[in-house]
């Protein structure tokens, strides 16, 4: 036994058998570092593959603001579809819509301020003509009218009792119903006779003729609507409230439909 031993306690590698370091080939490249896999082996030695990376989510703030715009753009197409479906329906008229305040014959009359009694059934001849005077009976004999309809009507407003004449004028057609109306509508051209002033209906108490009082006319297609009001009592000279009874007349152009029926 060597001296190395006795004073190290240890065998020298020579004597153990062993190569000395000189004789011994070189380590391997590498020897001495760990090696890592990509991917470590698990527990029963199959590598883990790796997971799926996905996009993150947006904060839960962004999504209930998104939500709220999605859901606002729903509503707000609902309402232009239903604007437009309302539009539609409300423009959907025949061409022979009112241009004026009155309406067609079938067409609901609007709300009215005042109240009409009728005082008979509406009178209907197929000469105009013969129920005319002035240029509107020269008009009417040059353009015969296809169908002549009048009636009668009272009210009371503020505590005086109103006659009122509706007239209805059926032209040919649309064109020969303009010149009608507008020949009517000028001053001192003639008118279509009322029933009291002809004496078909007799109106105790009534004025001596309503083409003394207010006066309007409206147009609706082949119809041309004349209205003449005046308070009952009431001569050529007497003071009158026109303006009132122009109003009355122009709210009367609403019952052309109904004297058309």
């Amino acid at each position: 036994m060597s001296d190395t031993y006795r004073t190290s306690g240890q065998l020298p590698l020579d004597e153990l058998g062993a190569a000395p370091y000189a004789n011994q080939p070189p380590p391997p490249a590498g020897y001495g570092q760990q090696q890592y896999h990509q991917h470590p082996p698990t527990a029963y030695g199959q590598p883990v593959r790796p997971q799926e990376q996905r996009a993150p989510e947006p904060p839960r703030r962004d999504r209930d603001r998104m939500g709220w715009v999605v859901k606002g753009l729903g509503l707000l197409a609902v309402a232009v579809v239903s604007g437009f479906v309302w539009w539609f329906f409300a423009n959907d008229s025949p061409d022979d819509s009112p241009s004026t305040s009155s309406q067609g014959p079938g067409v609901q009359k609007p709300a009215s301020e005042f109240t009409y009694t009728p005082l008979r059934e509406p009178v209907t001849d197929s000469n105009c003509a013969d129920h005319a005077y002035g240029k509107i009976k020269q008009f009417l004999v040059g353009t015969p009218c296809s169908q002549l309809m009048r009636s009668l009507y009272s009210l009371q407003d503020s505590g005086k009792q109103v006659l009122v004449s509706v007239v209805v004028v059926r032209m040919p057609d649309v064109e020969t119903a303009t010149s009608l109306k507008a020949l009517t509508d000028e001053d001192k051209t003639g008118n279509v006779y009322d029933l009291a002033r002809e004496g078909t209906v007799k109106v105790p108490g009534g004025p001596e003729w309503v083409a003394h009082g207010g006066y309007s006319s409206g147009h609706s297609g082949r119809d041309v609507v004349i209205v003449e009001a005046d308070y009952y009592g009431a001569k050529k000279g007497d003071q009158r409230d026109e303006a009132r009874l122009d109003r009355i007349s122009k709210d009367a152009v609403r019952l052309g439909p109904e004297v058309a029926r």
